[in-house]
């Protein structure tokens, strides 16, 4: 069940997140019942067109308001992301020590990943390594027996 309470508080976003929103909304040809009604449409709200001249005044947005517009508006970047697994979580963290500074940016960041994911890496390269000799080796097949004829690589999992 979703938390609807912390989607409709006001939350603290960036200033630079907040000066690229305003500015968009400044200049946006639309008028504010217009674009208030799709803005909410959106989100599966009902808004009226005072939430957006109060943002634009400086009112903290919430959190399904900024969703709205970056879902409206393209140029909006999100801003926050929420990872859906750990794997996610830890390249969004390389990103942002990248951005910080806190890592080179003339190598890759390195992104440890959890047990799962490295026992599926390690078992997908045992299975190269298996193929690689048996395509040295060569197939033999006994008289007895008629292999049926292989259909490509298994599918890989990562």
């Amino acid at each position: 069940m979703e938390d609807r309470g912390s989607k409709d508080d006001p939350f603290d976003a960036p200033e630079w997140w907040l000066a690229i929103a305003r500015d968009v909304l400044r200049r946006t040809p639309e008028t504010q019942s217009v674009l208030v009604k799709r803005l909410a449409e959106l989100v599966g709200r009902e808004w009226d067109r005072s939430k957006i001249s109060n943002f634009v005044g400086g009112a903290k947005p919430t959190r399904l308001f900024a969703e709205a517009l970056c879902r409206y508006f393209p140029q909006i970047p999100r801003p926050m992301f929420v990872p859906r697994n750990e794997l996610e979580a830890r390249a969004m963290q390389a990103v942002a020590d990248l951005a910080a500074g806190k890592i080179s940016q003339s190598e890759p960041p390195k992104i440890r990943i959890g047990a799962k994911e490295q026992k599926l890496r390690e078992l997908d390269a045992d299975l190269d390594q298996l193929e690689l000799e048996g395509r040295q080796m060569g197939s033999v097949e006994s008289d007895d027996e008629v292999r049926a004829p292989r259909r490509g690589r298994p599918r890989r999992l990562s």
